[in-house]
């Protein structure tokens, strides 16, 4: 088994990424409960028609939580401004 990082999950569809430490990305697909980016997990790498690709993907520790200043938290949820728009003063 190789051990590795989520780098992108879907929780609806249950899909993903895994990278592992060789810096080799693989495609994934697994309904595990609380699956998060940044988890780390094992998986066997096996090769198929389109490429190679996870399974057997579980959870070793979970992602280390996130801390925000209150400056980014704002910066996350203000709304983007698009070139061309107009706003009213």
């Amino acid at each position: 088994m190789t051990t590795g990082t989520v780098t992108l999950y879907n929780s609806t569809r249950g899909t993903g990424t895994v990278a592992c430490g060789s810096g080799g990305r693989f495609p994934f697909t697994s309904h595990a409960a609380g699956l998060e980016v940044g988890d780390r997990v094992s998986f066997r790498a096996v090769g198929g028609r389109t490429g190679t690709y996870a399974l057997e993907v579980v959870r070793l520790e979970a992602a280390p939580p996130v801390r925000m200043t209150a400056g980014q938290i704002f910066a996350a949820h203000r709304p983007m401004q698009t070139a061309g728009s107009v706003f009213a003063v």
